[in-house]
């Protein structure tokens, strides 16, 4: 299993009601992870998704979620800190990954600061960079290329990948 913690982006569906928050947001980093699983189906298999979101704090990939218009502050950081962490922290805990990557902007990484992430790699560099480097790990995670020490607690099941895999295949245009 790969971890990816990623932000949510200012573009998004305006479609009405609640969506999966992986159908919702529609910046860059989406657009490349709905690529990539659209390309690499096995990926949904083997990606667990943690949104940092400036309305609700860190949330599941395919939690639904309605339209909003937030940007993530330096007082809204101090606000959703404390639930970030925990929802991480708590997650490896119960779920050991391969790898962990870190898709956020400045800000965002505020946001977790004291999460147990110690191994995960971190993206850097512009947003295009940035991208380039998101492609290229979830390429390499599709293939089974990245072996780095376990991140978090004991072994378990994997979660359910199905309905993620469904939710980023649905939001990928064909």
């Amino acid at each position: 299993m790969h971890l990816l913690v990623v932000g949510c982006s200012k573009a998004k569906s305006t479609a009405p009601g609640l969506l999966p928050a992986c159908e919702r947001y529609d910046g860059t980093f989406w657009r490349v992870i709905r690529r990539a699983v659209r390309e690499y189906p096995t990926l949904a298999h083997v990606l667990d998704i943690i949104v940092i979101s400036a309305e609700f704090g860190a949330i599941e990939s395919k939690q639904p979620i309605y339209w909003y218009e937030r940007l993530m502050s330096q007082a809204r950081v101090q606000e959703v800190r404390p639930q970030v962490v925990a929802m991480l922290n708590d997650r490896l805990m119960r779920q050991s990954y391969d790898d962990a990557l870190i898709c956020l902007g400045a800000t965002y990484q505020l946001a977790i600061a004291g999460a147990n992430l110690g191994y995960a790699r971190r993206t850097t560099g512009g947003i295009g960079e940035q991208a380039r480097q998101l492609k290229q790990w979830l390429v390499h995670a599709a293939s089974g290329l990245i072996r780095q020490p376990h991140l978090g607690g004991a072994s378990c099941s994997p979660l359910d990948m199905g309905p993620l895999r469904a939710c980023l295949m649905a939001a990928s245009p064909a």
